[in-house]
């Protein structure tokens, strides 16, 4: 599972990867969400069931969780 955490006070989710595309909602910091696909700059969350933005990589931690871990021991 990956994730973005936020880390700026407020974040806005844009339509686009690009700063110069329509504003869907205000992120807060800290809040985490599911990364949908990488675009450049850019991440795709999925923010709630009805509601995907991009927001730039610049402003969020990107998280990598595992199911399983894997033991190196034979």
């Amino acid at each position: 599972r990956v994730s973005a955490t936020v880390t700026t006070e407020t974040l806005r989710l844009r339509a686009e990867p690009s700063l110069d595309s329509q504003m869907l909602d205000l992120l807060s910091m800290d809040e985490e969400y599911a990364i949908v696909e990488e675009s450049g700059n850019f991440v795709k969350l999925a923010v709630d069931t009805d509601l995907t933005g991009y927001v730039s990589k610049d402003y969020v931690d990107i998280n990598i969780e595992f199911d399983q871990a894997i033991s190196l021991e034979e």
